[in-house]
């Protein structure tokens, strides 16, 4: 019976702990709602100035654009394939060494 009186008792030590831990909390309550809204309100403030000032320009340059024309596919078959010896005969470097000797 001792050991079940030992755990009683530890057992209302915790208690006691976590209720007077519940005090605090309740009591740290206003000031942590006041934290968390004063950072809400700076956060509103922000996205109403990004709203009012760079996305309006933004959208106002976009109403000035006009959509791209679109780009028509080029048909491969239309254009021969130039072998390397034709384009050596006009005198043209081709590959790498043409590119390293550009640089």
């Amino acid at each position: 019976r001792t050991e079940e009186l030992r755990a009683a008792q530890e057992a209302a030590k915790a208690g006691a702990s976590a209720v007077k831990a519940a005090h605090k909390a309740v009591g740290n309550w206003l000031r942590d709602s006041k934290v968390l809204m004063d950072g809400f309100d700076q956060l509103s403030e922000q996205v109403a100035s990004l709203t009012s000032g760079p996305l309006l320009a933004f959208a106002e340059l976009k109403e000035l654009t006009h959509e791209p024309e679109p780009i028509e596919e080029i048909d491969a078959a239309a254009f021969p394939k130039v072998a390397a010896a034709e384009v050596a005969e006009v005198g043209l470097e081709t590959g790498t060494d043409a590119v390293e000797a550009t640089c």
